[in-house]
């Protein structure tokens, strides 16, 4: 089974008239083939409608809860079908689910189709036959190609329109001759854009022909891309319209192009990390990253990868997922890795990675902040420190520091990329957010202790207050939040005691008095007691010898 490719919001209907609605909307993933309309509850993944559906050349659900579907009758014919239905309830009936039926004079819904308009097209080349009489060839040239004897010659293309309302064709233009010379031949049959009643084709030389989608006339041309890579047309296959602009990749940048006038509204280009690792250089002779691949806008944002028609293997260093200001082309993040952009809902986008086959979800996540101060009693006039941190608590990386916006490629790529954590080029550093500071006292007085910025590395943050006045006081710690995370606060508590008490002068003591010094030392007593001892002996028995 192919996963669902829609999503359809459906407002619910009220159980007793003229009441509310007991459910406001509800959600639901639409998948569209095989025979079969399914529906999938977003949450949980359970399939809550199977029902089956004629069998139809192609659809397209072209607004919410509506699908434009051809069906064929007969090939050989050409008896065809377009049919307006919508995916809304849950019947099995389809005629019921049938807004129109008409006949069309094409068995699919074109290449393009403005819905602005209500108009379909198809874009044909007009060929020269060949001596021999062969068919033209299909598919728009990315040169000019000139046989001998003049055979073989793309000299012009065509525009063919139909009506999606009444079913009939609007016009077969043949656009050959100046300003739709040769040389003007349109880029690829899929880089063109309908919308607003005007149709925009990439031509051969770098800008976009502007034609009325219902009458085919030429309307005007844009500004031209640059010189060397995007002027020949290189880049993306894909378009993107939105917010009066239309979007086009090409190998030296991104452009907005103005849908009133052709103007380029602005360019988006990256300088490449590594120079000559790629052949791609800007008009100054910069060496830049080329853009191909798909694109998303939604959120004021344009979200385009790095890549191109045929890349290397290993892929070229520096390649990364953009997102890119919708209306000034300003850069907002990027991350170096090899992801396409797919879906977007609910702040939320969705990129399936090249390098490791992961499906990657970017948005806001949630953020925690904690709070500490001492346990004990502290002295009026002496210093504490509060302490806590603030933690990214984003499924991916729980637990991990809160970093700021402009760290925030470096930590990504750190933790889910085993890119250094001083960056790719051992040069950046990442630093932590702002965390605010408040003590309030129980008497409800209000002490603005200032701001913090935590470490990037771990999270922390400390701050050293000195209480003036008495009291028990919450503290406050406050993480705003910013475009990566939800906003967290955290509290504690702190008793500010009465500060040491002054004691009076303390009296010195008296000094001892001093003993007398002997006139000799001990030592110096025991040495003569020793030798008058010795004497004494002596001379006793000097005198013993002479009595006998």
């Amino acid at each position: 089974m192919s996963a669902p490719s829609y999503i359809e919001y459906s407002e619910g209907a009220e159980s007793v008239p003229g009441a509310e609605a007991s459910v406001r909307v509800t959600v639901s993933l639409l998948r569209i083939g095989g025979n079969r309309l399914q529906k999938f509850n977003p949450v949980t993944g359970a399939m809550t409608t199977d029902r089956e559906i004629p069998s139809f050349r192609s659809t397209d659900y072209y607004r919410n809860g509506y699908a434009l579907s051809t069906q064929v009758i007969s090939d050989e014919d050409k008896i065809f079908r377009l049919i307006n239905w919508t995916t809304f309830g849950t019947t099995s009936n389809f005629a019921s689910r049938v807004v129109s039926n008409i006949s069309f004079p094409m068995d699919t819904l074109g290449q393009s189709r403005d819905y602005d308009a209500m108009v379909c097209f198809v874009f044909r080349e007009t060929n020269a036959w060949d001596a021999n009489g062969l068919k033209p060839i299909s598919g728009f040239p990315y040169v000019n190609i000139t046989i001998d004897g003049g055979t073989g010659i793309r000299h012009g293309f065509r525009v063919i329109a139909a009506d999606l309302m009444t079913g009939q064709w609007l016009y077969n233009n043949t656009y050959d001759d100046e300003p739709y010379s040769a040389a003007q031949m349109p880029y690829s049959q899929s880089c063109h854009i309908a919308e607003r009643g005007k149709v925009a084709i990439l031509m051969r030389k770098g800008y976009f022909n502007f034609y009325d989608s219902r009458t085919g006339a030429f309307l005007y041309q844009s500004e031209t891309m640059d010189y060397p890579w995007d002027e020949p047309g290189f880049g993306a296959y894909n378009i993107a319209s939105a917010y009066g602009m239309f979007y086009r990749g090409g190998y030296g940048g991104v452009y907005a192009f103005d849908w009133d006038d052709g103007s380029i509204v602005w360019k988006y280009k990256q300088t490449a990390l590594s120079q000559y690792e790629t052949p791609y250089i800007d008009e100054n002779g910069v060496t830049v990253y080329s853009w191909n691949g798909g694109v998303q806008v939604a959120d004021g944002k344009v979200f385009w990868q790095n890549n191109e028609h045929t890349p290397t293997q290993p892929y070229t260093r520096g390649w990364g997922l953009h997102a890119i200001d919708a209306f000034t082309g300003e850069g907002v993040w990027n991350i170096t890795s090899q992801m396409n952009p797919g879906a977007i809902a609910d702040g939320y986008l969705t990129a399936s990675c090249n390098y490791d086959g992961y499906t990657y979800v970017f948005g806001k996540g949630k953020s925690e902040t904690t709070v500490t101060t001492p346990d004990v009693a502290v002295p009026k006039g002496t210093a504490m420190t509060i302490k806590g941190t603030v933690l990214d608590l984003s499924p991916a990386q729980p637990g991990t520091p809160c970093v700021s916006a402009g760290s925030m490629a470096t930590q990504m790529e750190y933790l889910h990329f085993q890119q250094p954590i001083d960056g790719l080029w051992n040069n950046e550093t990442i630093f932590g957010v702002p965390v605010t500071l408040c003590a309030i006292s129980d008497d409800g007085s209000y002490v603005d202790l200032g701001t913090v910025t935590t470490e990037g590395y771990s999270g922390t943050f400390g701050y050293a207050w000195t209480p003036s006045e008495e009291g028990t006081y919450k503290i406050v710690a406050s993480f705003e939040g910013d475009g990566s995370y939800g906003s967290s606060q955290a509290t504690t508590w702190v008793t500010v005691g009465p500060a040491p008490t002054a004691g009076g002068e303390v009296e010195p003591e008296p000094e001892p008095e001093p003993e007398p010094t002997p006139l000799i030392s001990t030592e110096l007593a025991i040495a003569i007691a020793v030798i008058a001892a010795v004497v004494i002996g002596v001379v006793a028995f000097v005198l013993l010898r002479r009595r006998k």
